[in-house]
């Protein structure tokens, strides 16, 4: 089609020629171009690609962060999701440096001022379940209004998990 010799053969090698290599350096652009306008054309018709990575604090309560991230995935297969966890203070450190896209994190929004643009996502009770005749089932005040009394109770347990021990020393301080 072109008229021209693109390789040559020998018994043991096959090499481009001059004109080969011409020819394969502009093939390897048209590729290029043609992956670039499909990547213009999905995003046009809505489709994503590239890497998401996101953090979060294992969920509690009602709010299935996983659930959200497989209905992404779902509906966007090109994106490949990256998700860590972690403490709020790590995750926030790490979107500061711009190593995640977003953190899922319980925080309230209006603290965290002009740095970051936050939705709350859910709004929850949360309580604390003791057996009948446990010695801190008897008080009426909750937790959120004496945390150092609940927290410092000698029948209190610490979850081992990353920074636990750290908030609990920092609270009862």
């Amino acid at each position: 089609m072109l008229g021209i010799t693109l390789f040559t053969r020998s018994s043991r090698s096959v090499e481009l020629t001059a004109e080969g290599e011409l020819v394969l350096d502009y093939a390897q652009r048209v590729i290029s171009e043609v992956d670039g306008l499909r990547d213009e054309l999905d995003e046009i018709a809505g489709l994503l690609r590239g890497d998401l990575r996101l953090g979060g604090m294992w969920p509690t309560g009602l709010y299935d962060l996983y659930a959200v991230i497989a209905d992404f995935h779902a509906q966007h297969p090109g994106v490949a999701i990256h998700f860590v966890e972690g403490t709020q203070e790590d995750m926030l450190a790490q979107i500061r440096a711009d190593e995640l896209d977003a953190i899922f994190t319980a925080v309230d929004p209006d603290a965290l001022g002009d740095e970051f643009a936050a939705t709350l996502l859910s709004e929850e009770e949360f309580v604390c379940t003791l057996p009948v005749g446990h010695p801190l089932a008897a008080r009426t005040t909750s937790p959120s209004s004496s945390s150092r009394a609940w927290i410092s109770s000698p029948t209190a347990r610490t979850p081992r998990c990353a920074g636990a021990s750290s908030r609990r020393s920092a609270i009862t301080a």
